[in-house]
C-alpha cells in the first residue's frame, strides 16, 4: 500500500504532523538472525524507547509516544507495550501482528485460494 515502512512513516508524518521515528531492529538491515537471535530485536526496541524517555526535553518529547510496526515488528510493538511501565505509550499500532505464539506451523490455516 505505501511501499516500505519508511514510506508509511512519511505518510503518517505528512498527514498528522507527528514526529515519526523509523529504525531497524535486529531482524532488519543491521543485524540478521542467527547472528542476532532473540531477544536482540526486543533489546534494540527497548534501547530506542529508553533513549527517548531519557531525553524528555529533547527532539521527540515523551508525552505522546506511540509504537507500531508491521508483521513481526508489530508483535514486538505489542510486547514492548506490556513490558514497559504503564502509560509509556499513548497508542500501539500493530499491522497484521503475530498474536498467537502458541500456534505451530502445522496449526496455522492454509489459504486454499490466494487473494
Amino acid at each position: 500500500m505505501f511501499g516500505s515502512d519508511s514510506g508509511f512513516c512519511r505518510k503518517i508524518n505528512r498527514g498528522t504532523g507527528a514526529m515519526v521515528l523509523d529504525f531497524d531492529y535486529a531482524a532488519g538491515i543491521c543485524h540478521i538472525a542467527p547472528e542476532a537471535p532473540f531477544p536482540a530485536a526486543y533489546d534494540d526496541l527497548c534501547d530506542v524507547v529508553a533513549h527517548i524517555l531519557a531525553n524528555p526535553d529533547g527532539y521527540y518529547g515523551t508525552s505522546r509516544i506511540t509504537v507500531g510496526k508491521f508483521s513481526a515488528g508489530a508483535a514486538l510493538a505489542l510486547v514492548i507495550n506490556v513490558t514497559m511501565p504503564e502509560d509509556t505509550f499513548r497508542a500501539v499500532t500493530a499491522f497484521y501482528a503475530i498474536t498467537n505464539l502458541l500456534l505451530t506451523g502445522s496449526d496455522c490455516p492454509t489459504i486454499l485460494k490466494p487473494i
